[in-house]
């Protein structure tokens, strides 16, 4: 059942969630080699066999990051294969649990996105998910177009909205996921951040200004999600195709959503977001409240850095004390 559990991977999951054909060919790629390492049928690989796949390649003298990033290739076929009835929930449990390899940039510094990366980003958003001419939205509105025309230039609005959320308000995807209207809401000065990491009770809340470039990625969302006009009051929506453009996304597409323009992570947007608060305000206990950090340790890494910064502060704040007290 090999190349049939592949290729219903393949349909149903990959192509289901518009993965760039580059992450498709790593994916299946990376599966293919566990299978073969194993000795098994993909469907019948555990945890055993991805830590013994993993450890091959550590061998062959691969880069932890590198082995991170394989580790991320194979936990979305195992929860797919759940979902199929291929797999069942104690294998996949034991596959989830798996931690990064140590010294990974998931146990290290964050890793922010530089002007330059941000750049390729919007142009690749832009050349995947393309703005349509006004003609189709008036035929779509007329009812003589069909959604498939308007379908890219919706989606790109969408992803618009959610990397403004992660890069110039901080959000962790989940924040973004499990967001409300009313939090995020471009009237607010500050969006609303209720499901914090960790926050199993919903007891945690933090506030983070709403910058001008987030309200008004925000505010072209909820606009275009009203024309949508969905029967539910969840922020996002699946938009896959006209018959379930309107239902409430799925968490599995909204983790992969950023695959779907090539190997973009959220995460780093938030990183950036970090990065640029703490050279602005050179204070590591204020970006720790607006990233949510639990404590000042986690915080620290982003202190790594910009470090240059920061040793350029110490020595103006070193010039500006002996001028108070009086050099000898």
């Amino acid at each position: 059942m090999t190349g049939e559990a592949i290729e219903r991977f393949e349909r149903d999951y990959q192509q289901y969630h518009d993965i760039s054909p580059r992450r498709r060919r790593e994916q299946l790629k990376g599966i293919r080699e566990m299978a073969a390492s194993a000795g098994k049928a993909p469907e019948d690989c555990d945890a055993e066999d991805v830590r013994k796949h993993l450890g091959k390649l550590s061998d062959r003298g691969l880069h932890v990051n590198t082995i991170r990033k394989e580790l991320n290739l194979l936990k979305p076929f195992f929860a797919w294969g759940w979902e199929a009835g291929l797999i069942d929930a104690d294998r996949l449990l034991r596959v989830q649990r798996i931690a990064a390899p140590k010294k990974s940039s998931a146990h290290g510094i964050p890793k922010p996105y530089s002007k330059k990366e941000l750049a390729k980003f919007r142009d690749e958003l832009a050349a995947r998910w393309p703005e349509v001419e006004p003609k189709f939205w008036a035929r779509w509105n007329r009812g003589t177009s069909h959604y498939r025309r308007i379908q890219p230039h919706v989606m790109r609005i969408q992803i618009e909205a959610i990397v403004a959320l992660a890069l110039h308000c901080g959000l962790r995807r989940g924040e973004i996921f499990n967001a409300s209207l009313d939090d995020i809401h471009y009237d607010n000065a500050y969006v609303v951040v209720r499901h914090a990491k960790g926050d199993k009770n919903g007891e945690k809340m933090r506030e983070v200004p709403h910058t001008q470039t987030s309200r008004e990625a925000v505010k072209a969302w909820i606009e275009m999600r009203t024309i949508l006009a969905p029967k539910h009051e969840r922020v996002w929506l699946s938009l896959a195709w006209e018959e379930v453009a309107t239902r409430p996304m799925r968490w599995t597409r909204f983790a992969e959503l950023m695959l779907t323009i090539g190997d973009w992570q959220l995460h780093r947007f938030r990183h950036t977001a970090g990065t640029e608060w703490l050279r602005s305000t050179r204070r590591l206990e204020i970006v720790q409240k607006l990233l949510g950090h639990a404590t000042l340790q986690q915080t620290l890494g982003y202190a790594q850095v910009v470090r240059d910064d920061l040793h350029e502060a110490i020595q103006k704040s070193e010039l500006e004390f002996e001028e108070a007290v009086g050099a000898r």
